[in-house]
């Protein structure tokens, strides 16, 4: 049988402003390739995941990662991701997608996920402007890829839907919110996996392949669905864990209560000896 090829693309922002989030981007890639390798072997009788990782900023486009195994794919390190200068945002998406497509294209079974991933906006692209963006990203998607926006520091929903991106993910500028990103992208990748053998069952029941549209159609019902389950998982989490504060708090106020029993008996007791040795 044979197997999917699967395409999980990252562009990440490299320009100067991310240095601030330097480390964190390291370890969520690194932790990222962790888990895809998870997924591979979960899938592999048919899926054969590939990664293509490129980090950019405005001396160019530093290729990490070009289409290889999932498996071959070593951690990076500081060195390989040094923040500097301006965005291209435009400028990656273009090169990096166009080159893709024209490298994948004549395959007849596979997926692409495009995930970009920056805290600022454009400001320095000389190759490609937000309307040649936009254009290519709904062409691909005609073809059936997927794509997700995460930004900080910008309107993220302006931004994506500037790009035909309905899939977005606003975080904070800090650690904590890069860290939600990485994560969120993984449970994504790993719904998307989920899916594609979820349509491969269909698929084989029916006796029949689905055309791109059909693909898109269905796959995106079941990310929403996917990612609403996720939503009220963690509503859920945060409840329970609200339910525990407030009965944390209570008994930490009622403590304090005891406790300020407690001192103004102490103090009333203090000052009744201190009368009995004054009149004594």
């Amino acid at each position: 049988m044979e197997k999917t090829k699967v395409f999980n693309v990252i562009i990440l922002d490299k320009s100067g402003s991310m240095d601030y989030l330097r480390e964190y981007a390291v370890n969520g890639v690194n932790e990222t390739i962790s888990g895809m390798k998870v997924s591979q072997d979960k899938y592999k009788d048919t899926q054969e995941h590939y990664i293509l990782l490129n980090a950019f900023c405005g001396h160019g486009i530093s290729c990490i990662y070009n289409n290889i195994k999932v498996n071959d794919a070593k951690k990076i390190s500081m060195n390989d991701y040094n923040p500097c200068c301006n965005t291209p945002l435009f400028d990656a998406m273009g090169i990096t997608l166009t080159k893709l497509e024209k490298k994948i294209d004549h395959l007849k079974d596979h997926m692409v996920f495009v995930t970009i991933i920056t805290d600022g906006m454009e400001n320095s692209s000389h190759e490609f402007d937000s309307k040649q963006i936009k254009e290519l990203v709904s062409r691909l998607k005609e073809k059936g890829w997927n794509f997700t926006y995460m930004g900080t520091n910008q309107d993220v929903d302006a931004i994506a839907d500037s790009l035909n991106i309905s899939n977005r993910v606003a975080f904070s500028y800090d650690g904590d919110g890069l860290n939600h990103a990485y994560n969120e992208m993984k449970s994504q990748m790993n719904d998307e996996y989920m899916i594609r053998e979820e349509l491969r069952m269909m698929e084989r029941n029916e006796n029949r392949s689905y055309s791109n549209a059909e693909r898109r159609a269905l796959f995106e019902r079941r990310r929403m669905e996917e990612q609403q389950k996720r939503r009220n998982k963690e509503n859920e989490d945060n409840s329970f864990s609200t339910v525990e504060e407030t009965d944390s708090s209570l008994e930490v106020k009622q403590e304090e209560r005891v406790n300020g029993e407690n001192g103004e008996n102490n103090k009333n007791e203090k000052k009744k000896n201190f009368l009995r040795r004054l009149f004594k």
